[in-house]
């Protein structure tokens, strides 16, 4: 006997956690020659991660599910994050690859 249910939901918040993306050692312990003005900040690498995440997170929750806007406001998104640079910029990646360029509201053009 086969036994078919038909269950229907609905998608009412999404809540993503997530720590920073690859950053520069903290310490010199393992490479004694950079700087201390990189240490702990996020790398290349590290922006990457986070801008693929933001697409993938576009993909599923933007182009299939219609769940968000494809252009951003304000009201639909909360962001929170530790006061240190590598926490805002893997914020600030992933929002990149969320809402790429061109998928924003237009800035009004003033002439001078």
């Amino acid at each position: 006997m086969l036994l078919v249910a038909v269950v229907q939901t609905k998608l009412y918040q999404v809540v993503s956690l997530f720590r920073h993306g690859a950053r520069y050692h903290i310490n010199s312990y393992y490479d004694g020659n950079s700087t201390k003005e990189v240490w702990g900040e996020l790398t290349a690498v590290g922006m990457r991660q986070h801008e693929t995440l933001g697409k993938m997170l576009r993909k599923e929750y933007i182009d299939k599910l219609n769940f968000i806007g494809s252009t951003y406001k304000h009201g639909e998104i909360e962001i929170y994050t530790t006061d240190v640079n590598r926490t805002f910029q893997s914020v600030i990646s992933q929002l990149y690859g969320l809402y790429p360029l061109g998928t924003g509201s237009r800035m009004p053009f003033v002439d001078k």
